[in-house]
């Protein structure tokens, strides 16, 4: 589960999930069941690790997160709630460990963390290719991509269950549209049969801050 926080630093979208669209808008945040899968598992362990983290600080260290300005959640009413310091601890760190960053010990400034505006992917088992677009392009400096996908499923399928997803790799800065996740794909689930329709979602994570932008979510069929 990423954090996902708007420009402002505030934290984007609403529990209640994210909406999918088969022409890439933008998606706000979703909080997922914890259902027993490789990726919620890998996440609780995460959680756990970060929260031991914080209780391990200084208590300097911790009033300096609990003095920490400019970082706020919305809950499902609309109404902003200030994030605890151990939670933004948690949540920063929990970002900048699902795409490979460097965790934090003091609390960062707020940056503008800029979501993608479109996304497309085009999978073709002929080929033996997987090609997403994305804008804006490339990937910004002080930024990652993580990449997540679901498991091939019946085309009549067109909104995939919150658990569905599977984070698959994490492009670096610089990466630019047009890149091929075919590899990264297999690896994950196999080679996906023709017909079948796959799931893409995209989010930008600053590594300096572990702040993330609102996921973006396409799909395609199997050719």
């Amino acid at each position: 589960m990423l954090y996902q926080f708007a420009n402002n630093g505030k934290l984007s979208g609403r529990a209640s999930g994210n909406v999918y669209a088969r022409n890439g808008r933008v998606r706000g945040m979703t909080v997922p069941k914890l259902v027993q899968n490789s990726n919620t598992q890998r996440v609780r362990s995460m959680f756990g690790s970060n929260s031991s983290a914080f209780r391990n600080l200084t208590s300097d260290q911790i009033r300096e997160w609990n003095g920490v300005k400019g970082f706020t959640t919305v809950d499902r009413f609309g109404n902003e709630v200030v994030l605890s310091g151990k939670m933004l601890f948690v949540s920063l760190n929990q970002n900048l460990k699902l795409v490979g960053a460097a965790s934090l010990i003091t609390p960062p400034m707020p940056v503008g963390v800029i979501g993608l505006t479109s996304l497309t992917a085009a999978p073709d088992r002929s080929l033996g290719t997987f090609v997403v677009d994305f804008a804006a392009t490339p990937v910004p400096a002080g930024s990652a991509m993580l990449i997540s996908a679901t498991a091939p499923v019946s085309k009549t399928i067109t909104r995939p269950g919150r658990s569905a997803f599977r984070d698959v790799v994490v492009k670096a800065a610089a990466t630019a549209t047009g890149f091929d996740l075919w590899n990264d794909y297999i690896a994950r689930f196999g080679a996906p049969a023709v017909g079948t329709r796959i799931f893409v979602r995209a989010i930008i994570v600053s590594t300096v801050t572990g702040q993330a932008s609102a996921s973006i979510v396409t799909d395609a069929i199997v050719v």
